[in-house]
């Protein structure tokens, strides 16, 4: 049997959680709710009966969402509560387990959901420290400051300050104010365990987006953004523009399990994506992505063009490659500067990638074993990619940088976080001649990132109806430049609503 009032209570804790309510007003009395749960008990006997779903639906959403009905429950509540609860109370009692929700995918498999909220142990805090006080320092060389990697002094400072300022609560209380949830996703190749954050818009019609991190970020890296995303009015914009935002983690990031099988590439994350959205109730929805977000974004335009409206990208990945004829002749001279300052940039900048889709297991053997190598691999990364004119704490505060490095460490996550490198040097994004990705795209070229393409490199295979050359910013344009980035995504979006 369904547990009405867990039920109940987890699915307003869940909207309390991702809508500007705060909590249950005093008027909400019990009768009212008490209606609005006999409401969705009728609707799943009614659909039981045989009755369509949207029918059953449609009739109990009168009488489970009016204000007449429920007048001391406020509407966006009423709203979002009957379409929250709606699969839990619809589904078959066999689909639901203790400590979870579940969702329903009509005609498709059950999504089972369950609450996440982090919570490392003391024990993990007080190794980490221990090995951050315990670090053999490498030997300093002769070079310039930067120009063999990471700079021994800014190093120090960092693991210093990891080690006897940051304090990793406070971090984590601040990443637990974002909903947080973990899904059993299925796809024909078959199940992945998800992480993921689940944010709801604030505003009269928000419009689904799910948003893709690369490496070296994580879900961190969207924080900023994120509020400017969901709740558009508290920063002066059209709440209409408001969106639903879902900010998966990368099988093998932060907490998403790796996967445990080969062939997790972006194009397999992309049906990963495109499960979850459609588990979560999006028919349609639109995609962003930067880095490694980036494939997953073209991935699921040109998988899913049947549920996606269109992507927003401020990344292009360094495998795209359309054809073009063997001579090059039809290259632009834009194009050709492109790729002769790509192919400059992996030798001198792009030992990472090289390493990471060659033998990730040899770098993980260190850096899961070693905070400091962790920050030099990641923070260096930081430095060079940003537009911070070589001083990191500019675009970066130590904090910041050590709460996405804290997601990596306790999570032990680095070496699997490489993974999708070998998987997509497997699977590159190679386009036939005359291959198009239907969903429009948006293209946000931020002047420090490490890869800035032409237009026309782009349009030899997608519709791009939006270019923004942005004054300022770079690879981390959602930490760096969250009003520029959210502004743009707005404009683009809103065609689709």
């Amino acid at each position: 049997m369904i547990d009405i009032n867990a039920a109940f209570s987890h699915h307003l804790f869940e909207i309390s959680q991702a809508q500007p309510i705060g909590h249950i007003p005093a008027h909400a009395h019990q009768d009212d709710i008490e209606r609005i749960v006999q409401s969705l008990q009728n609707l799943r006997n009614a659909w039981g009966k045989g009755r369509s779903w949207r029918r059953c639906l449609h009739h109990h959403r009168v009488s489970a969402g009016s204000s007449d009905a429920h007048p001391g429950v406020p509407a966006l509540m009423r709203h979002n509560l009957v379409h929250s609860l709606v699969s839990t109370f619809a589904a078959p009692a066999s689909m639901t387990r203790t400590g979870a929700f579940s969702t329903a995918c009509l005609g498709r498999s059950t999504m089972y959901i369950d609450r996440f909220e982090i919570h490392v142990p003391d024990e993990a805090i007080n190794d980490l420290r221990r090995r951050l006080r315990a670090t053999r320092w490498a030997n300093a060389t002769p070079a310039p400051a930067w120009q063999q990697g990471v700079d021994n002094a800014w190093l120090r400072e960092l693991v210093a300050w990891w080690a006897d300022e940051f304090d990793w609560r406070v971090a984590e209380r601040a990443l637990n104010q974002q909903p947080q949830f973990m899904a059993d996703v299925a796809t024909d190749a078959g199940g992945q365990r998800v992480h993921f954050v689940h944010r709801r818009g604030v505003g009269p019609r928000p419009y689904p987006l799910v948003l893709t991190h690369g490496w070296p970020g994580s879900f961190v890296e969207f924080h900023a953004l994120l509020d400017r995303l969901c709740d558009p009015a508290a920063f002066g914009a059209d709440p209409a523009d408001a969106f639903d935002v879902v900010v998966p983690s990368l099988p093998g990031f932060a907490f998403s399990p790796a996967p445990a099988k080969p062939g997790a590439s972006a194009f397999q994350v992309a049906d990963l994506w495109a499960a979850l959205m459609r588990g979560l109730g999006y028919e349609r929805f639109g995609a962003q992505g930067g880095d490694l977000g980036a494939g997953v974004s073209i991935a699921l335009a040109s998988r899913h063009s049947d549920a996606v409206d269109g992507i927003h990208l401020n990344f292009l990945p360094g495998s795209y490659e359309p054809t073009v004829d063997a001579a090059n002749a039809s290259l632009t001279p834009a194009e050709q500067d492109y790729l002769r300052e790509k192919a400059e940039w992996a030798v001198l900048e792009g030992g990472y990638a090289h390493m990471h889709a060659t033998k990730p297991q040899t770098a993980a053997a260190s850096l899961n074993d070693s905070p400091a190598g962790l920050a030099a691999w990641i923070g260096e990364k930081f430095r060079a990619w940003s537009d911070c004119d070589g001083v990191i704490e500019r675009r970066f505060s130590k904090d910041a940088l050590l709460t996405n490095l804290s997601v990596y460490w306790f999570t032990g996550s680095i070496g699997t976080s490489m993974q999708m490198y070998w998987e997509n040097r497997l699977q590159p994004f190679r386009f036939a001649a005359g291959e198009r990705v239907l969903p429009p795209v948006a293209f946000a070229r931020f002047p420090k990132e490490i890869n800035r393409p032409p237009r026309s490199w782009l349009e030899r295979v997608f519709d791009v109806v939006q270019w923004t050359d942005m004054p300022r910013g770079g690879h981390f344009a959602a930490m760096e430049e969250p009003d520029l980035l959210a502004e743009d995504m707005r404009r683009f979006f809103r065609r689709f609503r």
